[in-house]
This record gives structure tokens, C-alpha cells and sequence, in this order.
């Protein structure tokens, strides 16, 4: 086989993994060149790993045959492409299963270590918000800059850690900040009284902080969202 070939088959899963995986957030930029490579090769590694116990399930060969007739067999068409199509299958599967579930049980077993060791949590993507917001669930935010409030209301998303300005963005009906306002204002409790994070940007004296809110406000949402889609189809 061609060594520029060989060297596309080793570099192409972990380009695919890594690609994947960048998609769905696994880490918040590409790094560089060295980080890349290396990054590559570690995908390339569990995938070409993966694809080979495969390929021995699936029998495209046995567990007698060496290296090198297995090797062989990559001048038959038929062979190569059996391979090439679940080399590409399994290096998505392999980039997609750390975001989506290795990466959350590895961090929470890392900080299970941490707190038996009698340290800090670890927030490895950058920005503690990151992880602490950009968790697929819903967040009612209050942001204050400089004491006064700006934006009230449900997060929506976080421009990439990489990026050289920070965007959040925020979904700010006006009945929001209306009820907020108004909870606050009552001696009655509501879930927009109950504080649960505050997170600081110290260079630019912005405070976000995250509290409860009505659930029944997601419903709404939905509703609304449904008639939009009802009307753009009429």
C-alpha cells in the first residue's frame, strides 16, 4: 500500500473524531497545530482499535490471520471499501461518544478524586459558565453591569471560548423582567426570589446571576413556538 495512503488511514479517523467532536462541544477550539496533531491521534488510536475488534465481529477476518494478510487483502475492492465505510462509521461514533457521555463521566469521576483529595472542582472548558450554563437545560439569568440591570431573562447561548469578545445571549421578553421586578418587589415568595448562582466578569463589571423560575413559563414558550410554526405553514 501507498505511504501516503497509510498515512490518510491513520490521520483520517481522528480528523473525523475530532471534527465530531468540536461540533458538540468537546473542547472549545482547535487549538494548535501540535494540540491538533496529537489530538488526531489519540481519536485515530480508539477508532482504528474500534474498527478492528469490528471487523472481527463482523468477519472481514479471523483471529489467526497475521498482520500482514490481513494487509494484504486491502488490493481487493470489496475489502477496502467494507473498511473505509466502517472506519468513517466508527470514527463519528468515536468523536461523538466523548461530548456526549465520556467526557461528563470522566469529569465527575475526576472531581470525585478532587474532593477526596481536598480540592476544587475542575472546569476544563475555559470559562466556569461554560460549564455551568451551556448544560442543555433552561436558566433564568439576571445580568447587572456596573450595578444596574441589562438584560433579564432566559439563557439562550455563549459565543466560543476562543472568541476574542464574550456574547452571551439572552432570551428577553419583556414579561420577564416585569415579573421579575415584581417578585422582588413582594413579601410573597416565588422561585424568582431564590438565588442560585451568581457568576462575576471582574474585567468588565458584569455580575450574572441565576435564579428560579415558574416552569409553567416553558410551557408557554412551547405554545408560542407551536402557533409560529402552525401560522408559517398557513
Amino acid at each position: 500500500m501507498d505511504k501516503y495512503v497509510m498515512a490518510v488511514l491513520i490521520l483520517a479517523p481522528g480528523f473525523i473524531a475530532s471534527s465530531v467532536a468540536f461540533f458538540l462541544h468537546a473542547f472549545p477550539d482547535k487549538g494548535t497545530e501540535v494540540r491538533n496533531i496529537m489530538r488526531y491521534f489519540t481519536y485515530s488510536l480508539f477508532a482504528l482499535f474500534a474498527t478492528a475488534v469490528g471487523g472481527l465481529a463482523l468477519g472481514f477476518y479471523t483471529s489467526t490471520d497475521t498482520v500482514m494478510e490481513i494487509y494484504g487483502r486491502f488490493a481487493s475492492v470489496g475489502y477496502s471499501l467494507k473498511y473505509m465505510a466502517m472506519l468513517i462509521l466508527v470514527s463519528v461514533v468515536t468523536g461523538a461518544a466523548w461530548p456526549l457521555a465520556g467526557k461528563r463521566i470522566f469529569l465527575h469521576f475526576a472531581n470525585k478524586v478532587n474532593g477526596w483529595l481536598g480540592q476544587n472542582c475542575v472546569f476544563p472548558d475555559g470559562r466556569l459558565i461554560d460549564d455551568m450554563l451551556d448544560d442543555g437545560e433552561h436558566h433564568f439569568v439576571v445580568i447587572e453591569k456596573g450595578g444596574k440591570i441589562i438584560a433579564v431573562g432566559l439563557y439562550n447561548g455563549l459565543s466560543e471560548p476562543a472568541a476574542d469578545v464574550t456574547e452571551l445571549s439572552v432570551v428577553a421578553y419583556p414579561q420577564y423582567r416585569e415579573e421579575f421586578e415584581k417578585a422582588q418587589a413582594s413579601d410573597e415568595d416565588s422561585p424568582l426570589k431564590h438565588l442560585k448562582y451568581v457568576y462575576t466578569q471582574l474585567e468588565h463589571d458584569i455580575v450574572i446571576r441565576e435564579y428560579d423560575f415558574p416552569q409553567e413559563w416553558l410551557i408557554a414558550e412551547e405554545d408560542d413556538a407551536a402557533e409560529k410554526d402552525i401560522a408559517a405553514e398557513k
